[in-house]
């Protein structure tokens, strides 16, 4: 098994539900084909689906679908009444990347990379990092052009893969 692997299962989300409620279940970006493949497992019926797409590559302009799953409490469709993912299994790949630190929002506050638990000073500096980072973020946007902005917001935390 190779050490990222390793890592990833130590990094365990059910351990913190019982504090955390899985907050980090919220409307995020999930490719169509994931969307499409897995509608009767849909737990929270969105209020609306916001498709949103972006060029892969700008030679054949071709595009990869993704939608954004509005609820009215802003959590993941998906999830369910226990806290755990109903698409598991096939889940999109920023809930896969959750939790492994290549962003300040691929973070979590209940523990680090390795599955260790913050600290209450650790998990109030991160909350730091993450309010700043949200901030400087939110001031980039301009009204007239807040899709194209969503999208690179999303892809600079890692929630969408940057065009090549």
């Amino acid at each position: 098994m190779n050490a990222w692997k390793a890592g990833r299962e130590m990094f365990d989300c059910k351990k913190f539900h019982d504090r955390c409620k899985a907050s980090c279940c919220y409307n995020v970006p999930i490719p169509k084909k994931i969307w499409d493949r897995n509608l009767e497992k849909i737990v929270t019926q969105p209020i609306r689906v916001i498709p949103q797409g972006y060029d892969l590559d700008p030679a054949d302009r071709t595009k990869k679908d993704f939608l954004l799953p509005e609820t009215a409490d802003g959590r993941c469709p998906f999830l369910r009444e226990d806290y755990l993912c109903n698409i598991h299994e096939d889940r999109p790949p920023v809930c896969r990347k959750y939790g492994d630190e290549s962003h300040v929002c691929m973070k979590c506050p209940m523990q680090d990379k390795d599955g260790n638990a913050r600290s209450r000073q650790g998990m109030r500096q991160l909350g730091r990092e993450q309010q700043k980072w949200a901030m400087t973020t939110l001031k980039r946007i301009s009204p007239e052009n807040k899709s194209k902005a969503f999208l690179e917001v999303a892809q600079d935390a890692g929630l969408l893969p940057a065009p090549p």
